[in-house]
């Protein structure tokens, strides 16, 4: 999974590698793979991005053009979890359904709907990709 725009803004702010993997409190080295599509950037980090940059998940991820500032204040898994419950209910998405589309298991599905855990960042994308759906709203109240 590579996200282009975290490059892009980097150089436009004419940041190096290091600076932004200072500020992520990362390795450069991991900063690289992230920028590169090596490895895919944990949700944690891509949150902060959206915060140094003042831009939305969205735009950093390629799913909206549009750069306008984060509305999501904190990662909470609970209101994702309770944000993702409601989409499938809206859409009549079961767990097993969800699962197949996540390549994950349900009880994977059901500790993210239950807020045990925070989502991973390939999962949030894909559930707003396939479904059209903004990470920006699956975050906030």
């Amino acid at each position: 999974m590579k996200f282009e725009k975290i490059k892009h803004l980097r150089n436009e702010n004419n940041f190096t590698q290091q600076e932004v993997a200072n500020f992520l409190n990362t390795h450069q080295s991991n900063y690289s793979k992230w920028e590169n599509g090596i490895e895919t950037i944990p949700f944690e980090k891509l949150f902060l991005l959206s915060k140094f940059y003042n831009s939305s998940l969205d735009y950093l991820t390629g799913l909206s053009t549009n750069k306008t500032i984060s509305s999501v204040k904190a990662l909470d898994k609970i209101i994702i979890g309770k944000n993702i419950k409601n989409l499938c209910r809206e859409r009549q998405i079961n767990q097993i359904k969800l699962a197949k589309v996540l390549k994950t298991s349900q009880s994977t599905v059901s500790a993210l709907q239950n807020g045990k855990v925070l989502i991973l960042t390939r999962f949030i994308y894909i559930i707003a990709k396939k479904y059209k759906y903004s990470i920006e709203l699956i975050c906030t109240k």
